[in-house]
């Protein structure tokens, strides 16, 4: 395992990026770790990041600190945009659900912007103040009366908002400032928050948490010891994620990521590793797909026979 000695930011969603997944340090340098575990610079932000990054559709999404602006960077050409947002002054106040980008605007309410359109959308919610999401799980830190509330939600059609669960508290620091794959802590009572389980008032956990751990697909996380189960549930939700990204299609991709987009998309019986892998593996692809269809084929022989020995047992 490596532990992070400074806080570091991950870059959500990045892990099908060349050498993703991407990183950021709190001095704006977006980075990857090589397989020896070293740092390698890629671009400078230019400005100091608040809270993790979001990676969607050959645009990267960070937050600047000194101002709590929303910008766009462009993964190919490192390019930036103000995007004209200002978000509330508490950090993991946005995320990318689906096409949407979610985020609690400077009054802290919760708004959404469409990212294929740009429309925008209020969501009629108030006093948000963080929004933490995970596949279409979103979590909710709102205040509502004077009290702390932590609202676990869907995200549905039309980017409309389902409550699932809630309860009062608040997210544990230092843990809050990140995504952490949808886990994170209740401050009050220890109790551990999982976005895909829809669990908000889980098992106690008691351990200091005070240092990130590096995670090969999601970039650093506090919760490196448990719910192990998370990383396949992540790596399931980039590959629905990519599939109509033509700049991860663009990018040079290792052997076992190419591996794992060839296995996916062969069990989900698409044809959409097509244009990610060379022509060795499109042979072996077209090979496994001809001897799938045999196997079909023999399978329904043996149905007919089957169904006709009957029939024959009927007529005897």
């Amino acid at each position: 395992e490596m532990m992070f000695e400074d806080q570091v930011y991950s870059v959500i969603n990045s892990y099908f990026l060349e050498n993703g997944p991407y990183l950021i340090t709190k001095q704006g340098e977006v980075f990857y770790l090589d397989e020896a575990l070293n740092p390698q610079v890629i671009f400078l932000l230019g400005f100091k990041p608040k809270g993790d990054a979001e990676y969607y559709n050959g645009r990267i999404y960070v937050k600047k600190q000194s101002d709590d602006k929303l910008y766009v960077f462009d993964a190919g050409t490192y390019q930036s945009d103000d995007m004209d947002i200002k978000l509330n002054f508490y950090y993991s106040s946005f995320t990318v659900l689906k096409n949407w980008l979610i985020y609690t605007d400077q009054d802290c309410n919760l708004q959404s912007l469409n990212l294929k359109t740009n429309a925008k959308q209020n969501m009629n919610i108030e006093n948000c103040y963080r929004v933490i999401g995970f596949g279409i799980k979103t979590l909710l830190e709102i205040k509502e009366n004077g009290v702390w509330k932590l609202i676990l939600g869907e995200i549905g059609s039309n980017c409309s908002f389902q409550e699932l669960k809630r309860r009062n508290g608040e997210t544990a620091d230092p843990m809050c400032c990140h995504n952490n794959m949808g886990v994170q802590r209740v401050r009050e009572s220890n109790q551990l928050i999982n976005l895909h389980e829809n669990e908000i008032d889980g098992p106690v956990d008691s351990a200091k948490r005070e240092f990130q751990y590096y995670h090969h697909i999601f970039g650093a996380t506090y919760f490196q010891d448990i719910y192990p189960e998370l990383s396949k549930i992540y790596l399931k939700h980039q590959m629905q994620v990519i599939r109509k990204d033509e700049f991860v299609k663009s990018q040079k991709l290792s052997d076992v990521k190419r591996k794992q987009i060839i296995a996916y998309n062969y069990k989900d019986e698409t044809v959409y590793q097509k244009d990610l892998v060379g022509p060795v593996n499109q042979r072996r692809i077209k090979n496994e797909q001809m001897m799938e269809s045999k196997r079909k084929f023999c399978s329904r022989f043996v149905d007919i026979t089957q169904i006709i020995n009957k029939r024959l047992m009927v007529l005897q």
